[in-house]
């Protein structure tokens, strides 16, 4: 009942940073692919670290955001068949690209991979909404906007040459249409896993290990956060 009580709470909460940054909606309800997805360790291990590096400082919200974008690259098929050839595709994700690798890029602590690996588990388990409106792209404007005026980056890279955001969250813009090429949104949808039965030895171990995984009271250690 605990569990149940504080992941409302965190999707609620997840809900109202998204609300109150998202200025952009898709204009109609979009047709979505739905599709299971499966994460190994490494997988997951892989995610975090890029996330962090990535959105470390960008709330629970922002961190989610950038979850959705990389299992949304994963289910489209056009960014790479494995997380791995997502993450590490030059110039796709900044930080995985500047250390070689994500594999380069540091370990997370405990607190810090049980809070993503939260938002992993919710997002999987169909608990928690993509905030980014089914984008596959992002950027810091101002931070590329500066690049560009110091000509380090492509002229017209900043907001994509003028592209419409389906979300801004902080100081992240998400797009899920860049260039005026459409691309086509979609969700993760994976379904519950049933309880094992009594005698399924394998599904009950892989089960206690998804719940230590998760480390739920993580969040509910902390000070209520505000949007800045």
């Amino acid at each position: 009942m605990r569990h149940g009580i504080f992941l409302f709470i965190l999707c609620a909460s997840i809900l109202c940073e998204t609300s109150a940054w998202a200025i952009e909606k898709s204009p109609s309800a979009p047709e979505f692919t739905l599709k299971t997805l499966e994460l190994s360790e490494i997988d997951r291990d892989a995610i975090t670290r890029v996330t962090y590096a990535e959105a470390g400082n960008q709330g629970d919200t922002g961190m989610a955001a950038v979850v959705f974008v990389i299992l949304n690259r994963l289910v489209s098929g056009n960014f790479g068949s494995s997380v791995t050839q997502i993450l590490n595709a030059e110039n796709q994700f900044e930080p995985a690209t500047r250390a070689g690798g994500w594999e380069k890029l540091p370990p997370l602590g405990p607190q810090q991979r049980a809070r993503i690996d939260t938002i992993i588990n919710l997002s999987l388990d169909g608990r928690l909404p993509d905030p980014t409106n089914g984008s596959l792209y992002f950027q810091n404007p101002a931070i590329v906007a500066q690049r560009e005026n110091n000509g380090k980056v492509s002229k017209g890279l900043t907001r994509f040459n003028g592209s419409n955001p389906a979300a801004v969250i902080r100081d992240h813009e998400f797009y899920a249409k860049i260039n005026g090429h459409e691309t086509a949104p979609v969700l993760v949808q994976a379904k519950k896993r049933p309880t094992p039965e009594p005698w399924d030895i394998y599904g009950w171990s892989h089960r206690q290990d998804l719940q230590k995984t998760a480390s739920w009271d993580v969040f509910t250690q902390n000070t209520p956060r505000t949007i800045h």
